[in-house]
């Protein structure tokens, strides 16, 4: 599968940089381009009107070639008149001896210069549940139990950062977390926020499949803890249809309809 790859576009420019680096993230929110434009860098020791450089980190499958959402909205200003000439793409290395710090262009009212995400103090962030006892030796636990075991600590947190969703599969030895929340967030367990820095559990929900005369069958998302799944068996047989996701098949009696 074709990597994302991540490049910078350099522009010269004349005048306030704060202005620039403002403006430059009001148009990334706008647009919603910041899954393709993450990052801007300007030149070391800028002072204001005078001439400097500044670089426009990109994300594309080919380097140098500039997304059309970008092209087309962002690259309209008038900050990026002036294109340095002769490097359609410049890579880190290339630029990191005459820039500072990043500025983030998703948040530009906060954080602005860019401080990177500081990390996680609980080397196991699965301590901080004492409700839910997990056993240690991943290793042996099968892969269904561990995408259990991720959303049940998805739902005792309730909301974190990539970082600490990052770090939750590792834990579990769980591979492409990228790939695990997309999944999570399509069969209604969570939610990201548009730049994908933070998620949040969705509220629990049961979501009706089929119904007949003498039952009905519900699949189970969002939030969930071992307490409340044990009171739900009163009224209906779980049964796990996949690693992230339970059937519910409610029996109608009288118990279950004053449920």
């Amino acid at each position: 599968m074709p990597q994302i790859q991540r490049w910078y576009k350099g522009f010269s420019y004349r005048g306030n940089p704060q202005e620039l680096i403002e403006q430059i993230s009001k148009q990334v929110q706008r647009h919603n381009l910041g899954n393709l434009v993450p990052l801007l860098r300007v030149e070391k020791g800028v002072k204001s009107r005078k001439p400097f450089y500044f670089f426009l980190a990109l994300e594309s499958l080919q380097k140098g070639e500039i997304p059309t959402e970008v092209q087309s909205t962002l690259l309209q200003l008038s900050f990026f008149a002036s294109a340095i000439k002769g490097s359609p793409s410049l890579s880190y290395e290339q630029i990191k001896s005459m820039v500072g710090v990043a500025h983030d262009v998703y948040e530009y009212t906060n954080n602005i210069p860019y401080q990177p995400v500081q990390e996680l103090t609980c080397d196991n962030p699965f301590d901080l549940i004492e409700s839910v006892s997990i056993n240690n030796s991943f290793i042996d636990i099968d892969i269904s139990r561990r995408y259990e075991q991720l959303l049940y600590w998805l739902s005792a947190l309730g909301s974190g950062t990539w970082e600490s969703f990052k770090k939750g599969c590792e834990v579990l030895q769980l591979q492409e977390p990228k790939r695990i929340l997309r999944r999570l967030k399509l069969l209604g367990h969570v939610e990201s926020s548009l730049d994908g820095k933070r998620w949040s559990a969705a509220p629990a929900a049961l979501v009706k499949i089929n119904s007949q005369l003498n039952s009905q069958e519900f699949i189970l998302c969002g939030q969930r803890c071992i307490s409340w799944l044990t009171q739900l068996e009163k009224y209906a047989e779980i049964i796990p249809l996949s690693p992230i996701h339970r059937k519910c098949t409610t029996l109608y009696s009288s118990e279950s309809k004053r449920m």
